[in-house]
């Protein structure tokens, strides 16, 4: 459904066909699948990015992830937010009752295997109140790995760490220390920074991990480093499991190069949002405070779809063509269902406007939000007084102009 191109000094409701994903929780891609190419997406793109222990494989399965950083990428404007989820969260994971979240992923892989990404991206999209389209899913051995291929990193260790049960790979202990100060890690080093918990608690587990991702971003920016994405890439492909293009992904990250620190933004679900607890089998773990971390969404800009969608909901709108056929008019009817709008056909109605315009009868706005959802500017809406005769539960028509 393709519209002719706007011409100059002419306004029109310029649509496209409805590429917004569904709601549901992808599933992992079949094997002759294609994986999601962020160039097609819409934005923002939201990945959630689980780092596997998979130490447990040879005993008791798959792994659970050891970090969860939920990851949105937006491009008007260019902004970056990078949420992390603690480990130990106790929260409602769908079809398997109460658990900590890192249990998510495990869970699914028991019950059927290639489900885990589904159910982990689901109960982070419950808990957040936000879509979760795409998942990225690396193992240790992939971390190590991929810091290697950098070169390393810089880290500048705030205080000195000392953990003398820190997990090897064979299911044993050892003792890790780190002097406080800056520092040059491989990718064991940087794995066991990320890693170390005894000595420290979860939290500071978790400003380690994003001091370590800040680390990795830095050293992508340096210019000698462009020579090695295609083989970090190639190393990658080989090493995740994902459903995203990783060759588009770097192409997206060259974009995002120039964007300042400012524009990239680190937070976490810390000691401020949760409550303590011992469940009922002695497991000592988090409650998640629900209306902190809802605040915490909306100020981080994560929730501005989420409320888009709660405001639609419910609101009825009627759309008019200017012709009996439209291509205008299937395209807006899909985006503004879509979108959670309860919409009416309203026919073959003459708009002597000259373009396309949103009757606002709410007294609320609502006339913007629809505007916003099919791509007009604001001042193709007007806010009329309610007419006799309209019904009070319509908020706004919408008169199409063109074919």
């Amino acid at each position: 459904m393709v519209l002719p191109p706007v011409q100059p000094g002419e306004a029109d409701l310029r649509l496209v066909p409805a590429q917004r994903p569904e709601l549901a929780v992808p599933t992992a891609p079949a094997d002759d699948a294609s994986p999601a190419d962020p160039r097609e997406e819409v934005y923002p793109l939201n990945v959630l990015v689980l780092g596997l222990d998979e130490r447990e494989n040879s005993h008791e399965g798959p792994g659970r992830t050891d970090a969860i950083m939920f990851v949105s990428v937006d491009m008007n404007p260019s902004r970056v937010t990078v949420l992390s989820v603690p480990r130990d969260l106790w929260v409602e994971i769908p079809g398997y009752g109460q658990e900590r979240v890192n249990a998510a992923y495990r869970l699914g892989e028991l019950a059927r295997p290639g489900s885990g990404p589904a159910v982990a991206c689901e109960t982070i999209s419950n808990l957040l109140g936000v879509r979760v389209d795409r998942y990225v899913i690396l193992n240790f051995q992939a971390v190590k790995q991929g810091i290697d291929a950098l070169g390393g990193i810089e880290i500048d260790v705030p205080a000195e760490i000392w953990d003398f049960a820190y997990p090897t790979d064979d299911n044993g202990v050892m003792t890790v220390h780190f002097a406080a100060g800056k520092q040059h890690l491989d990718g064991e080093r940087a794995l066991q920074y990320m890693r170390i918990r005894h000595g420290s608690s979860d939290f500071d587990r978790i400003r380690r991990q994003q001091q370590v991702a800040e680390a990795v971003r830095r050293r992508l920016l340096q210019p000698s480093m462009l020579a090695r994405i295609p083989g970090l890439v190639s190393l990658l492909e080989r090493s995740v499991v994902t459903n995203v293009d990783l060759t588009a992904a770097a192409e997206l990250g060259l974009k995002l190069r120039s964007l300042s620190s400012s524009g990239i933004v680190f937070a976490a679900i810390d000691e401020g949002y949760v409550y303590p607890w011992v469940t009922a089998a002695g497991a000592e773990v988090l409650l998640p405070n629900k209306p902190a971390i809802e605040g915490l969404v909306a100020e981080l800009g994560l929730a501005q779809e989420a409320r888009q969608a709660e405001l639609a909901r419910g609101l009825q709108v009627k759309i008019y063509a200017e012709q009996e056929e439209s291509t205008n008019y299937a395209s807006a009817l899909e985006l503004l269902r879509a979108a959670g709008f309860t919409v009416a056909p309203g026919g073959v109605r003459p708009n002597a406007c000259g373009h396309t315009v949103v009757l606002d009868y709410s007294g609320t706005g609502a006339g913007y939000r629809v505007a916003q959802v099919l791509g007009l500017e604001s001042w193709q809406v007007l806010e009329l007084p309610r007419p006799g005769g309209v019904p009070a539960t319509l908020a706004a028509e919408v008169l199409l102009s063109g074919p």
